[in-house]
């Protein structure tokens, strides 16, 4: 059984490699063909013919490629303040601006703001991080959960509780891994864990 197999694999082969040599054969008289209408001493008259749509396409390209990105930063910039936004608890001085980095600046003067506290800076990363993976799910019309290691890590109880009320709210499921809630009261708790609509 394996030998007659063999013997077919091996005419299969045989048939295919013919056929190849064919279609080489029948290459080398179109390319006979087209030496023969090609004008003397220019071999390259057909990119130079598409010389200028290679241009063309270039430049559309190049313009396309800027554009693109110019929206996908105005996105993100978008996201990464109703974010930002939200884990402050509706109450940020700032917005996050990104041009050449990312700052958070002043609402109307637009100076960048030196003063922010810890939680501000956390909820700033945090925002600007999560706003990649919620920008990519509505682009993608998929949902994913998203899991966060001790985002809490750096905030006092009171700062902790805010941010977990308003992050679970980015996403359709999140994961925090945090051993910052064991220093919140059982009472403390289990109100956040009713407000901020925690299922385990």
């Amino acid at each position: 059984s394996l030998r007659n197999e063999k013997e077919s694999k091996v005419l299969t082969v045989k048939l295919l490699e013919s056929e190849i040599f064919k279609l080489k054969e029948e290459i080398k008289l179109l390319d006979l063909k087209l030496e023969s209408k090609t004008p003397a001493g220019n071999l390259n008259f057909i990119e130079n013919i598409a010389k200028d749509y290679i241009s063309l396409f270039n430049v559309v390209i190049e313009i396309l490629n800027k554009e693109a990105y110019k929206k996908f930063i105005t996105d993100l910039q978008l996201e990464s303040n109703k974010l930002y936004s939200l884990y402050l608890g509706g109450k940020p001085q700032g917005e996050i601006n990104i041009n050449e980095g990312i700052q958070v600046i002043d609402f109307k003067t637009k100076e960048l703001l030196l003063n922010l506290n810890t939680a501000e800076q956390v909820a700033q990363k945090l925002a600007v991080a999560n706003s990649f993976l919620s920008l990519s799910e509505k682009v993608k019309n998929k949902t994913y959960p998203l899991i966060a290691d001790a985002p809490t890590s750096d905030f006092d109880p009171n700062n902790t509780i805010n941010l977990t009320l308003n992050i679970g709210k980015s996403f359709d499921q999140m994961i925090i891994l945090s051993k910052d809630y064991t220093s919140l009261s059982d009472k403390e708790r289990d109100n956040l864990i009713s407000k901020a609509n925690i299922s385990k």
